[in-house]
């Protein structure tokens, strides 16, 4: 009864979510981090089917046809050690690595593990794309071009954002860069003037004062 206590607090401890499961596709065991980073409720994690859980997930991921494959593979060579990355539709990176479980020299399951890796993904787009732009600034890319790739930089690091990059001339705003936006929006900032009360973008600029909408 120790030894099990000790093995579940050494699971829950772990900062990576854990799933060890049999040769038969049955889930020996894992750790609350597991199921909150795949977003697995109670109801389908007690069923301790591996296919079902699989087939929960798939929805979340960006490949799913790759991720059963390397399962597929693994399974078809269970003394095979494995490590890659996991891509989700909602911008996260988990790397997966799994190893065979090993009893006397017998291999009776495997165990997988989920590390989270977003932000560091993150980071180190972020630093390449800035040295592209530097380089494209260095080149004498047009002005036009550059502000795009800003502004896709900034959007691969913040999911779901949306940028535009308008340039200040005299007391006009003239759109500078906006790929992920209609075109509609951009000529409708196109050489707006700017003051207290025109807009986000020209209520922004007349106070020098970060402006939020809600709608």
């Amino acid at each position: 009864a120790h030894s099990l206590l000790l093995q579940r607090a050494t699971l829950e401890s772990s900062a990576d979510g854990i799933l060890v499961v049999n040769n038969n596709g049955k889930w020996q065991s894992h750790n609350q981090k597991f199921l909150d980073m795949w977003h697995i409720p109670e109801s389908i994690s007690s069923c301790g089917d591996d296919d079902v859980v699989i087939n929960f997930v798939l929805e979340q991921l960006k490949y799913p046809h790759v991720f059963v494959q390397k399962i597929a593979a693994l399974r078809a060579a269970p003394e095979e050690t494995s490590c890659d990355e996991v891509l989700f539709k909602d911008g996260r990176v988990f790397e997966r690595f799994s190893i065979p479980q090993v009893m006397d020299g017998k291999t009776i399951g495997r165990v997988w593990s989920f590390r989270d890796v977003t932000a560091r993904k993150q980071a180190e787009s972020f630093v390449e794309r800035n040295a592209e732009i530097l380089e494209m600034i260095a080149s004498g890319k047009s002005a036009s071009s550059i502000y795009d790739a800003l502004a896709l930089m900034y959007e691969a690091r913040h999911q779901g954002m949306r940028c535009s990059l308008l340039e200040l001339k005299g007391t006009k705003l003239m759109h500078g860069g906006a790929p992920s936006l209609p075109k509609e929006y951009c000529d409708a900032v196109d050489g707006l003037e700017f003051g207290p009360s025109v807009g986000s973008c020209g209520t922004s600029t007349y106070t020098g004062k970060r402006v939020l909408v809600e709608n």
